[in-house]
């Protein structure tokens, strides 16, 4: 069947491209790379940086010195999500 059924070798490979691209890419710049039109669709690659969380709550005066708890990028935008999709 064309199309209807990717093997899973095609899938693994487009999310591992997809995950990569996460890391460098901005959330609308990774939705037009990909053809996503949903954002829910990238947020599943984006995975969190806890060197990027700490570097970004220093850079807020959140925190000095202290380890963030791991944060995933669903987590961080779930919120922001839910506001833009109602």
């Amino acid at each position: 069947m064309k199309g209807a059924h990717r093997s899973t070798g095609q899938h693994s490979i487009r999310h591992a491209v997809a995950t990569e691209l996460a890391k460098s890419l901005n959330l609308r710049s990774l939705m037009d790379v990909m053809g996503w039109r949903v954002p829910a669709m990238a947020l599943r690659h984006m995975h969190g940086n806890e060197d990027a969380t700490r570097s970004a709550l220093e850079m807020l005066g959140q925190t000095k010195g202290a380890t963030p708890p791991p944060a995933s990028a669903k987590q961080i935008l779930r919120p922001i999500m839910d506001i833009i999709m109602t």
